[in-house]
């Protein structure tokens, strides 16, 4: 097998990723690669996600190669390799390596070792993303999922397809991210059902996801064969690189994802919101980061006279950030506290010069949208604050 250093270390470095780092099964930590009709296929899985790589090889007179390499031996030693191409070759237990001034061998396993990544697997429906979608995706729902394991199925993006419509959520119990998108391309395979749930692990979005290539995504419902139901058991994601046909695949969570409907808010009980300018307010938060990471709390008390929003972080130990925000839309004075965190890292994910920010009353779900993504919103629950500390946050933000 014939390769230039610079493809395979492409290839190397992404399949990584679905890598098992500890494992039992020790042919886990490697990356088999096996060549087939004139094209090589680079493939690594823990059993929960899999990267497959698949691209054209250089012809050449060798044996054909289907072998499992150790990872942390592999990539480094092509990272370093000092020639432009690379030959492999298998000798017994060992792949040899070889270059015009360079020549390895690295023991291994066989390719038959390596556990099958879609044996047994038929497509149900596949979905197809812009690369726009994909991204947005990616960049505004996972952050919001639980990072505990104490509920498996928060710990996950939630799939909702409809027809041509898709909604992307997840919650943490303390905010909801969701995504709503249309005129989704599906295909089904002798499906007539058209409503498809997938919970997708979290790990997929923060491991696997960030190594595919930019480009328009195909998505792919898959079910084990010999099943008569027509519920996806595993996922897969394909998208064309500059080497080839990249395609990471992820198990679906079983279960139902639960009902976040209510706890968005209805729109005729948001009595007070107000617009409030992104940059400023993010700037605002950081540095009430500074003050809050004791508790993690922060203040924003509005005044709707003045149209002004204080936002207060204070700390017995470290002092007081206090700062004043010119604010548009205001319909009430109000008194909110959130964690820091949560609405720092919200007001991060918003599109456009100004934050929408609406609620019923201090203790009631915060529904934080942008008027340019209408599509996208933010529930959070606000942080309990005591009556007197309320009363004099209010006087604070009506005081010159």
């Amino acid at each position: 097998m014939l390769i230039t250093k610079e493809k395979l270390a492409r290839m190397l470095k992404i399949a990584s990723k679905a890598v098992s780092s500890k494992s039992t099964l020790p042919v886990l930590e490697g990356v088999r690669i096996f060549e087939s009709d004139g094209h090589l296929t680079v493939q690594a899985t823990n059993l929960e996600n899999g990267i497959s790589i698949t691209t054209d090889l250089t012809p050449d007179d060798t044996k054909a190669v289907d072998y499992v390499l150790p990872i942390k031996t592999f990539l480094p030693l092509i990272d370093l390799w000092n020639d432009d191409l690379v030959t492999i070759k298998i000798d017994g237990n060992a792949a040899i390596l070889k270059g015009k001034s360079s020549k390895s061998k690295i023991l291994g396993y066989e390719g038959a070792e390596f556990p099958p990544m879609m044996s047994e697997r038929i497509p149900l429906v596949r979905w197809i993303l812009s690369e726009g979608d994909w991204e947005r995706i990616c960049s505004l729902v996972p952050y919001a999922a639980a990072t505990n394991a104490d509920r498996p199925v928060l710990n996950a993006c939630h799939f909702a397809f409809r027809g041509d419509k898709l909604t992307v959520e997840s919650a943490d119990g303390f905010r909801l991210a969701k995504l709503e998108l249309s005129g989704i391309e599906n295909h089904t395979n002798n499906v007539d059902e058209t409503v498809f749930d997938l919970i997708i692990p979290l790990m997929f979005f923060a491991k696997i996801a960030p190594v595919l290539p930019k480009g328009e995504i195909t998505i792919t419902g898959l079910k084990m064969s010999g099943i008569d139901n027509d519920k996806p058991t595993l996922v897969s994601f394909s998208v064309m690189g500059v080497d080839g046909e990249v395609t990471a695949f992820s198990a679906l969570i079983e279960g139902t994802y639960p009902s976040v409907t209510s706890v968005v808010p209805l729109p005729d009980t948001l009595k007070i919101q107000f617009d409030v300018p992104r940059e400023k307010f993010e700037k605002s938060l950081t540095r009430g980061r500074i003050f809050a990471s004791e508790n993690m709390r922060v203040t924003l008390a509005g005044n709707k006279e003045k149209g002004r929003l204080l936002v207060i972080s204070e700390s017995e130990e470290l002092g007081t950030s206090q700062d004043i925000i010119e604010i548009e839309n205001v319909t009430s004075d109000f008194v909110v506290t959130y964690n820091n965190h949560f609405i720092k890292e919200t007001a991060s994910k918003m599109k456009g010069d100004k934050i929408h920010i609406e609620f019923e009353h201090s203790q009631k779900p915060t529904k934080v949208t942008s008027p340019e993504t209408v599509d996208y919103m933010v529930i959070i629950m606000p942080m309990h604050i005591e009556a007197m500390s309320e009363s004099d946050y209010a006087k604070r933000a009506a005081t010159d």
